[in-house]
């Protein structure tokens, strides 16, 4: 499974998005902006993207963020950026490596940003999954 994690304003990470097979989150752009699992942060799946902008001080102030793989043996990526991946698709900005994200991922990952279904990056509002910049999917 993945799990996406931010620090919040009070110095602590959380978790604002995980999925767990077989089930996959965010297969529409609807589902990115539906809460779940609110109050349970050990839930298999939990959404809580909707309420990202609750993670910073104001918007002069980065996101912090962690992706993570648990149980798959690779270090977590941790990084900050400026935009916020559901706010600003198709743009990363701000974008600044906290962790050597190109080795645990295998590409030159320059932050999160929304996209479209087919996984290219998207300059539409009504993007789906979230998309690692300077990433693609293997076919």
């Amino acid at each position: 499974h993945s799990e996406l994690w931010a620090f919040d304003p009070r110095g602590q990470w959380r978790t604002v998005f995980r999925q767990t097979a077989p089930h996959v989150l965010a297969e529409t752009g609807a589902e990115l902006l539906t809460l779940l699992n609110r109050d349970d942060p050990y839930a298999d799946n939990r959404n809580l993207l909707p309420l990202l902008e609750q993670f910073r001080l104001s918007l002069d102030e980065p996101f912090r963020f962690r992706l993570a793989f648990p149980g798959s043996g690779e270090d977590a990526v941790e990084w900050q950026q400026l935009s916020n991946p559901l706010a600003s698709p198709g743009e990363v900005r701000g974008f600044a490596a906290r962790s050597n994200a190109s080795h645990t991922l295998g590409c030159a990952f320059a932050g999160l940003e929304a996209a479209a279904l087919d996984g290219r990056a998207s300059s539409s509002s009504e993007a789906g999954l979230l998309f690692a910049r300077g990433c693609s999917r293997s076919a």
